[in-house]
């Protein structure tokens, strides 16, 4: 599964594209000391994540499927 995330960094949205996975997915924001931010859920291989209302830092994107868990390094500013 290979995940493309633009932009990041990002202010107010971002988008993801999921190529070679399989669907569906289960997306988690997690903040730096490991608090579920946002949690969203899509059959979908390219969306946009939008409405986070989050400080600005390092935050990681947890996707995952049936098969896979890949973790994403996010910056908002």
């Amino acid at each position: 599964m290979e995940i493309i995330v633009y932009p990041n960094p990002f202010s107010k949205s971002t988008t993801v594209k999921i190529i070679n996975g399989k669907e569906p997915y289960i997306l988690e924001l997690f903040d730096i000391s490991g608090r579920i931010v946002k949690t969203l859920k899509s059959n979908l291989s390219e969306f946009t994540i939008d409405g986070i209302n989050a400080s600005s830092g390092v935050y990681w994107l947890k996707i995952k499927n049936q098969s896979k868990l890949k973790p994403i390094k996010l910056i908002i500013e």
